[in-house]
C-alpha cells in the first residue's frame, strides 16, 4: 500500500509543478523512447507468498500534435510481477505482454522541464488469455531526452503494478527557428 501512495504523491508533486505551464514550443513531431523500470504488485500476497516487486521494460513512438501540449501513441511493454513462494516450490511470476495505445498532456511542451500526464489503454496478453489493461501515468521529461514516469499498470488481480521507470527519448525536441 505504501508504493500506492508514493506514486500519488510523485503524480501530484508533478502536477502542482506543472500549475504555472507555459505556450508549448514547435517540437519534433515524432518521438521515441526506451525505459525500463521497477515497482511493486498491488497485491501484497499471493496465496500467502509475499510479493518481491516487478519489472517494466518497454518501448514507445509517440506523435506530437503541431501548436498543442498533446500526443498520442503506442507502447509496448513487458510486465512482470513475482512473488516469493515457500520451500520446496519455486518462486512465482505473473508476466505479461502490455500492447495500448496512449495520449499525454505536456504542460511546457519545448521547454527543458517538461511535466506530462496520460493514460493508456490496450491489452495485456497473458498464459490466461487477453486482459483489458488500464495505464493511468504522470511524470517529467528532462533536458528533451530523460523522461521519469509513475504508472499504475491495472489489468486483474495479481497483474496490477505501481511502478516508477526511467526513459532516454529520441526525437520530440525543439525545431530549429528557420
Amino acid at each position: 500500500m505504501g508504493t500506492i501512495r508514493t506514486a500519488i504523491t510523485i503524480c501530484l508533486l508533478c502536477l502542482v509543478s506543472a500549475i504555472g505551464s507555459a505556450e508549448p514550443l514547435p517540437v519534433q513531431r515524432i518521438e521515441g523512447e526506451i525505459r525500463a523500470g521497477m515497482g511493486l504488485p498491488f497485491d501484497n500476497k499471493y496465496y500467502g507468498n509475499k510479493s518481491y516487486g516487478a519489472l517494466n521494460i518497454g518501448l514507445e513512438l509517440r506523435y506530437n500534435f503541431k501548436n498543442t501540449g498533446w500526443d498520442c501513441g503506442v507502447i509496448a511493454q513487458i510486465v512482470s510481477n513475482g512473488y516469493e513462494s515457500e520451500e520446496p516450490w519455486p518462486s512465482i511470476s505473473h508476466s505479461y505482454w502490455g500492447l495500448s495505445f496512449c495520449g499525454n498532456f505536456n504542460f511546457r511542451q519545448g521547454h527543458r522541464v517538461n511535466p506530462f500526464a496520460g493514460l493508456a489503454l490496450g491489452t495485456a496478453l497473458t498464459d490466461d488469455g487477453s486482459l483489458v489493461l488500464v495505464s493511468p501515468r504522470v511524470g517529467v521529461e528532462l533536458l528533451h531526452h530523460i523522461r521519469i514516469s509513475a504508472e499504475l499498470n491495472i489489468t486483474r488481480r495479481y497483474y496490477n503494478n505501481a511502478c516508477l521507470t526511467l526513459g532516454i527519448v529520441f526525437g520530440g525536441r525543439p525545431k530549429n527557428p528557420k
